[in-house]
């Protein structure tokens, strides 16, 4: 069986298109004039067998499927509005996953780092995994509202105005810990005595605004702190 050469007198496979041009329109074309799908499919003989091309029968979107057809098993849809699903047929948005995705450097490493960017309004990394099962969010976060202006902003517009904390454990109690050091994160430095370790502070709404604080309890330290000490 001898190779076949379109463009060339030294075919390198069994098809092998050569030009030499400027062009940049296509070198092959697969086309369907009927209710068919525009396709090839790729087969090792008795084992796996992959198929891409357009799926006639499902609004001509472009596919990449696990068999001999596209319309089953199709890992891969590029709808014709652009939306892109991966393990589903009917993406829903620019992108749809349906599966676990694993997003990452160096997948299977227990060092690997991921994280997910969000552009647009927010700057950078929104959600980070730092490789030891722990996840942290960039900027302020926001429960219940769009806009937080804190931290960690804690909205509730309802009947109820309870906030919990519960912790499952023999012997181990719920516990909210405020912490307090000098310096910075990178360069921490001891407590002095007046330092203001944690305050609880209540505000109320006076029809306009909420108040500034207008009481508060605060836990205050007597003396200087250091190591072993306190």
């Amino acid at each position: 069986m001898s190779n076949i050469g379109v463009g060339t007198t030294n075919p390198l496979a069994r098809i092998h298109t050569y030009r030499d041009t400027a062009s940049v329109t296509y070198s092959a074309l697969f086309e369907e004039d009927g209710t068919g799908d525009a396709s090839i499919s790729f087969l090792l003989t008795g084992t796996t067998q992959w198929s891409a091309g357009i799926d006639n029968s499902d609004n001509d979107s472009f596919k990449i499927s696990r068999g001999s057809t596209l319309g089953t098993n199709d890992w891969l849809t590029i709808t014709a509005a652009g939306l892109v699903g991966l393990g589903t047929a009917s993406p829903g948005s620019k992108l749809s996953v349906s599966g676990a995705v694993v997003i990452g450097n160096n997948i299977g490493s227990a060092s690997a780092k991921a994280q997910l960017d969000v552009k647009g309004t927010i700057s950078g990394a929104l959600i980070t995994q730092n490789g030891a099962g722990n996840n942290y969010f960039m900027g302020n976060v926001g429960i219940g509202t769009k806009t937080p202006s804190v931290r960690l902003d804690i909205v509730q517009d309802g009947s109820s105005a309870e906030q919990d904390i519960t912790t499952y454990a023999n012997g181990q109690a719920s516990t909210l810990v405020l912490q307090k050091a000098r310096g910075t994160a990178a360069s921490p430095t001891a407590v002095i005595s007046g330092n203001i370790f944690g305050r609880i502070s209540y505000r109320g709404y006076d029809g306009s605004a909420f108040t500034t604080n207008r009481a508060s309890i605060d836990g205050v330290a007597t003396e200087d702190w250091s190591s072993g000490v306190n």
